[in-house]
């Protein structure tokens, strides 16, 4: 009869797996299905809170861009690219303030009115 150490030895030069008792292998299979839709909704609610940014032209060929803000629901069409370049640095300074409890209130007053 084998020792336990001899038959750690043996496992290893074999090249034997270790095996884990079967409801661990489980909590580890549904642990990375919750790791994998954590993820996936991470990765969707970041896209939906991200600015979209697009060009149009209008009759007379002069080029726009379209901003549209999802956090503040806001839209605007500008007429260069140093102006979009402003508006979202302001956009941030609003998102900001939008994640501080403090100035919330404030920043949904000012962009209803």
């Amino acid at each position: 009869m084998r020792t336990y150490r001899q038959w750690l030895d043996y496992r290893e030069l074999e090249l034997i797996p270790i095996q884990q008792p079967e409801p661990e292998r489980k909590h580890l299979r549904v642990l990375s299905v919750l790791k994998g839709i954590a993820n996936s909704l991470l990765a969707a609610l970041n896209a939906e809170s991200q600015l979209r940014i697009w060009q149009t032209t209008d009759r007379y060929g002069h080029l726009w861009w379209n901003i549209y803000d999802p956090i503040t629901r806001q839209s605007i069409q500008l007429p260069s690219e140093q102006e979009v370049r402003i508006w979202i640095d302001e956009s941030y300074s609003r998102r900001r303030a939008l994640t501080n409890p403090n100035l919330r209130s404030y920043w949904f007053s000012h962009l209803r009115g």
